[in-house]
């Protein structure tokens, strides 16, 4: 037991959201802004606000490797992170 009454703010963080639930979460966050833009400039058809591929693109890799993280760690974690948070919270 990480405490005995269970108030410790980083078990509850732990238990409630799953560390694949943080990097879709955080994934989704860094690609918002790009993909606003680029859809923005898609819809609108503005001449004068083109999407710039090079200004984004270490957003758009980070937040689409987050996600392909997410994905990755929900398949190989889901058993042990179910067994660990058992024994932290029984």
């Amino acid at each position: 037991m990480l405490v005995s009454r269970g108030y410790n703010i980083i078990q509850m963080a732990f238990v409630a959201i799953s560390p694949w639930q943080w990097c879709f979460m955080v994934g989704l966050v860094a690609l918002y802004t790009p993909l606003s833009v680029f859809s923005r400039s898609r819809i609108l058809g503005r001449d004068g606000a083109p999407f710039n591929w090079d200004h984004y693109r270490a957003r758009i890799l980070t937040g689409a490797g987050l996600l392909l993280l997410a994905f990755i760690l929900r398949f190989a974690l889901a058993g042990l992170y179910a067994h660990i948070t058992r024994a932290i919270t029984l």
